[in-house]
């Protein structure tokens, strides 16, 4: 189970960064956008699967489980083969004229690439520490709210699927997200507003009397979940395309050291 569980979290992080990375370089200006579907799709899987998983396992067992994941493992690797080895805008996904346009501060002098370049890029450097940071409230401390409503008063059962109408909502909002900082050409803002935002919706949760918590999954669901889907199209922003797979790889790196470090932060304050 070790072993398993090693080789699940490498191949995971392999993924996730070649898979932001490719969408990254292939859709230029509307990165933003394509972000959002691929964060929607992921948390769409994610939510599936627990879902699918409690119904076979009674009956089934976790064999099963387990062998309806490698089905599914085969089919992304036939998908991965297809698509990688043929040009994105044979399908039609992105326009050749409009490549991704990475910042460059200083255009007088050729600017430097590789590991040094990345880690010493002070922008990129900054959303990390934010969104690693930002991740503990949307993470690791959303965990616990089915459990605090409950002690509040509320049944657990009724928490749980209260809870959902915040999945629900994230999912509109990851893909909303990416579509309008697209269009408003602007992730800064989006970001700020999600994070302040958020500020005023933790503080709800406090507040809200339990009849109208849906208030506070509602509002949760739609607004801090965009914070994410900006902070990683804005890595080719901050990078030239070569570059990118480097910087996607230390966002991705901060945040699993934010996910160790935040579960046992909060469940100590807990």
């Amino acid at each position: 189970l070790i072993a398993g569980r090693i080789l699940e979290g490498v191949g995971g992080m392999i993924i996730a960064t070649l898979t932001q990375v490719l969408v990254l370089n292939s859709f230029g200006k509307r990165s933003a956008t394509a972000m959002g579907v691929l964060t929607c799709a992921t948390y769409v899987g994610q939510t599936i699967n627990l879902q699918l998983s409690n119904l076979l396992v009674p009956t089934y067992g976790w064999q099963m489980v387990y062998g309806y994941m490698a089905i599914l493992e085969g089919l992304m690797a036939i998908i991965w083969l297809f698509y990688a080895n043929r040009s994105v805008t044979i399908l039609g996904l992105c326009d050749p004229n409009d490549p991704p346009q990475p910042q460059q501060e200083d255009t007088s002098s050729k600017p430097k690439r590789g590991l040094g370049a990345v880690v010493t890029n002070k922008g990129l450097w900054l959303i990390t520490i934010a969104n690693t940071l930002y991740g503990v409230c949307l993470i690791q401390f959303n965990s616990y709210v089915p459990h605090y409503l409950t002690t509040r008063g509320m049944a657990l059962d009724d928490a749980n699927s209260l809870y959902n109408v915040a999945v629900i909502c994230g999912v509109i909002s990851m893909f909303s997200a990416g579509f309008i900082s697209d269009k408003l050409k602007t992730k800064r803002k989006m970001a700020m507003f999600a994070f302040y935002t958020a500020v005023v919706i933790y503080y709800l949760l406090m507040k809200l009397p339990m009849d109208m918590m849906i208030l506070f999954m509602i509002f949760s669901g739609l607004i801090p979940r965009m914070a994410s889907t900006v902070t990683f199209s804005a890595v080719g922003e901050l990078l030239p395309p070569e570059d990118v797979p480097l910087g996607n790889s230390l966002l991705q790196m901060m945040i699993q050291v934010g996910n160790i470090v935040g579960n046992l932060f909060v469940g100590f304050l807990i």
